[in-house]
C-alpha cells in the first residue's frame, strides 16, 4: 500500500494518532469464502534516537457467502416424473438441505432423495399424492425448490429455482363414467309390461355412476340423447357419485343414451352408449255387432274384434261379451271371453242362448289391456219380430213383440215411414241418465238428460260438470252432443266415437247478439265481445262520453273509429280526437288541444267498434 521514508512530527505533550499510510488492495478469498491475512508493522526513530518497534498479527476477513444456485433437468414436469436437482457448489466442503413450497404449504420434502445432506446433485420424484392434497381443482401449478448451502453447521445462504407441476391427462387422474342404466318409474308399466318403454306413457329414470380420481370431485353430469336427425343434452341430478334424469318418453324409435361427467379439474369423460327402443302404443279399439238370428230369433248373434299394441307379446289383452235382459241390474257371467298377447282378439260371429222373443236384451262387448281399463260398447237387441203384437191393455208393438220392460203405448221394431205429419201432445220423452254413469257407454241413438248438477258431477267423461242434455246420433260411428243448462251461456260440446275410440270434446262456438239503443253487441263463448255503435261529437265541444251497448270485464278493450259519413273533412277531424276507455262500459272522446275542426258547424259523425272480453 505504501513504502519509502516519511517524516512525521510527534512533538507536543498531547498524545497523537497519526495516519502513516492509507489505501486499498484486493485480497482473494478461499473457495469457501473465508480469508485471513498477516498484518505487520515496523517503526524506527532515525533523528532523535528513540529506538524502534515492531507489531504483527493475523486479520480475519469477513466470509463471503457462496450459496449454491440450483438448476433442474426439467422445469415443467408431470406428477410422478423424476428430475435431477443440480447443485454446483463452490466448495467440496459444502452440503445442502433441500425443500420445496407448493400452494400454501412450505418446507415440503417428500420425493427428494437426499434432502438433508446433498452434495453435487440429487433426484426429485414429484409425488403423485400432490394431486389429492393440493390439485383437486386444477391441472397445473407452480412449485419453488429451495437449496440451503451449509459449511459444516454454518448456513452460507439459500437460493431457489421454480418449476411447473402438471396433472397428467391419463386414466390415473381422469374421471370415468359407466354405461347408463334405466328403470321405469310408472308402477303400472313396471308391473304390467316390464322392460318396455312405451311412447306417451313411460317415464324411464336414467342413472349413470361416475368415478373421479386422485382427489377430484364431480362437478356435473349431463345426459346426451340422440336419434336420427335429433340430439339433446341436459343436466342430470347428482347425488354422491350417481347422476339421474327422468324422461317422459315422447318419440317412437331407437335412441342412443350416453352420459358425460366433468370433474373439479375440468376433465371430462363420456360413457359407453346405451341403446333403447321406444315402442308405439294404442289402447284397445273395439269393432262389434249384435242382432237376433234371422233363422232362429231366440238366438243372439255376436261378433267382436279388439286390437291394441301387443308391445312384443308383453301386453296381454282381454275381451268379454255379456248378454242381459234390458233393464237388469247385473250383466251376470260373460258368454264369451278371450285373451292374447298378439295385439288382436277376434270372436267369430256366434249364436248364443235361447233368449225370449218377447224380451229386449242388451249385449255389451268390452276389452282392456295391461295398461288401460275396460272399454265397452253396448248393443240394443229388440224383441222378436211380429207384425202386430198386443200386450194386454198396456200397449201395441208393430214389427216386433211388445216388451213390457220398455213400456209405452206403442213400440216399433225397425224403421217407420209416415206419409203424413205426426202430432205428439206429450212430446218426445228423453231418458234420464243415472248417477255414476259413464257417457262412453251411451251409443244408442236418442235423447238423454241429467236434471241436477249434483248428479252431473258423478258422471264420467263429461266436458262440463253441470246439468245437461245429451243427443246421441249414428253415423259411421256415434256422435254425442252435450249442452249445459245455463240460460245466459248454453255451452254446447260435441265428440265422435269411431273404430273403438272416443275423440275429445270440442266446444261449439256460441254466438249471442244483443241490440239496444246504444248499439249492437256480439258475444262469443270464449269470452270475446265486440260492440258496434254510432255517435257524434259537437264541433264546439272539448270532450264527450259514449255509453257502450254492453260492458266489458275490464277496461282493456280496444277502440277503432272512422269518420262516419266518408267525408274527407270528417276523416281529418277524427284525427284530431283522442279515444280511450272511461270505464268498463264507456268511451271518453276528447279534442286534442286547440286544434280547429275542418267541420265548421254542427257535429262530427263517428262510427266506433270496440273489442275486448266479457268474461
Amino acid at each position: 500500500v505504501s513504502s519509502g521514508q516519511k517524516s512525521y512530527n510527534f512533538t507536543g505533550s498531547t498524545p497523537k494518532t497519526i495516519t502513516v499510510a492509507s489505501g486499498t488492495r484486493t485480497i482473494s478469498h478461499n473457495a469457501d469464502g473465508s480469508k485471513s491475512v498477516a498484518v505487520s508493522g515496523y517503526w524506527r526513530d532515525n533523528k532523535n534516537g528513540m529506538g524502534s518497534a515492531t507489531a504483527s498479527g493475523t486479520l480475519t476477513l469477513s466470509t463471503i457467502a457462496r450459496a449454491t444456485q440450483p438448476s433442474l433437468s426439467k422445469t415443467s414436469v408431470n406428477l410422478g416424473d423424476a428430475i435431477t436437482i443440480n447443485l454446483p457448489r463452490a466448495s467440496s466442503s459444502f452440503t445442502h438441505r433441500i425443500y420445496y413450497n407448493f400452494f400454501n404449504s412450505t418446507g415440503l420434502t417428500n420425493g427428494i432423495a437426499n434432502y438433508t445432506n446433498a452434495t453435487t446433485s440429487t433426484t426429485f420424484t414429484i409425488p403423485t399424492a400432490l394431486a389429492s392434497t393440493y390439485m383437486s381443482k386444477t391441472t397445473s401449478n407452480g412449485m419453488v425448490v429451495y437449496v440451503e448451502t451449509k459449511n459444516d453447521n454454518t448456513v452460507i445462504g439459500t437460493k431457489s429455482v421454480s418449476l411447473t407441476v402438471n396433472v397428467p391427462n391419463n386414466s390415473t387422474y381422469n374421471p370415468t363414467i359407466a354405461q347408463p342404466t334405466w328403470a321405469e318409474t310408472v308402477s303400472l308399466i313396471t308391473s304390467s309390461t316390464p322392460n318396455v318403454i312405451i311412447n306417451g306413457l313411460s317415464k324411464p329414470k336414467f342413472s349413470a355412476v361416475a368415478t373421479t380420481r386422485m382427489g377430484a370431485s364431480i362437478s356435473s353430469i349431463k345426459i346426451n340423447m340422440s336419434r336420427t336427425g335429433y340430439s339433446w343434452s341436459g343436466a342430470m341430478s347428482v347425488s354422491g357419485s350417481t347422476g339421474t334424469y327422468t324422461w317422459s318418453a315422447n318419440t317412437v324409435g331407437s335412441w342412443k343414451i350416453t352420459a358425460t361427467v366433468t370433474d373439479s379439474r375440468g376433465r371430462t369423460a363420456t360413457s359407453p352408449a346405451l341403446n333403447i327402443g321406444v315402442s308405439a302404443y294404442s289402447k284397445p279399439k273395439l269393432s262389434s255387432s249384435a242382432y237376433r238370428s234371422q233363422t232362429d230369433s231366440r238366438k243372439i248373434m255376436v261378433y267382436a274384434k279388439a286390437t291394441w299394441s301387443g308391445l312384443g307379446a308383453k301386453n296381454t289383452g282381454n275381451m268379454e261379451a255379456y248378454i242381459k235382459v234390458k233393464g237388469a241390474s247385473s250383466w251376470g257371467t260373460a258368454v264369451k271371453t278371450g285373451n292374447a298377447t298378439t295385439g288382436t282378439i277376434e270372436l267369430a260371429t256366434t249364436a248364443y242362448g235361447n233368449y225370449s222373443e218377447a224380451s229386449s236384451y242388451e249385449v255389451m262387448i268390452r276389452a282392456k289391456d295391461e295398461l288401460n281399463g275396460w272399454t265397452s260398447v253396448t248393443h240394443q237387441i229388440s224383441t222378436g219380430k211380429d207384425l202386430i203384437s198386443v200386450y194386454k191393455d198396456v200397449g201395441v208393438a208393430i214389427g216386433k213383440i211388445y216388451d213390457p220392460a220398455i213400456g209405452g203405448g206403442l213400440q216399433v221394431g225397425g224403421n217407420a215411414t209416415f206419409e203424413n205429419a205426426i202430432t205428439m201432445n206429450g212430446g218426445i220423452s228423453p231418458i234420464n241418465i243415472p248417477a255414476n254413469s259413464n257417457l262412453n257407454n251411451y251409443h244408442t241413438p236418442g235423447l238423454y238428460y241429467v236434471p241436477l248438477t249434483a248428479t252431473a258431477t258423478t258422471i264420467a267423461n263429461t266436458p262440463n260438470n253441470s246439468a245437461f242434455s245429451l243427443l246421441v246420433e249414428k253415423h259411421a260411428g256415434v256422435k254425442q252432443t252435450f249442452t249445459s243448462y245455463f240460460t245466459a251461456t248454453p255451452f254446447t260440446y260435441v265428440r265422435n266415437f269411431y273404430d273403438g275410440i272416443w275423440g275429445p270434446w270440442h266446444e261449439q262456438a256460441l254466438f249471442v247478439r244483443i241490440d239496444n239503443s246504444n248499439g249492437q253487441t256480439l258475444r262469443y263463448a270464449d269470452g270475446t265481445q265486440i260492440c258496434l255503435g254510432k255517435t257524434s261529437f259537437p264541433v264546439t265541444a272539448q270532450d264527450c262520453y259514449i255509453v257502450l251497448p254492453a260492458s266489458y270485464a275490464n277496461t282493456d278493450f280496444a277502440i277503432t273509429v272512422n269518420g262516419g259519413n266518408g267525408n274527407w273533412n270528417t276523416t281529418e277531424d277524427i284525427e284530431k280526437m283522442g279515444f280511450g276507455p272511461s270505464n268498463t262500459g264507456g268511451i271518453r272522446v276528447r279534442k286534442a288541444g286547440n286544434l280547429a275542426f275542418a267541420t265548421t258547424a254542427g257535429a262530427i259523425p263517428i262510427n266506433y267498434m270496440t273489442i275486448g272480453r266479457w268474461k
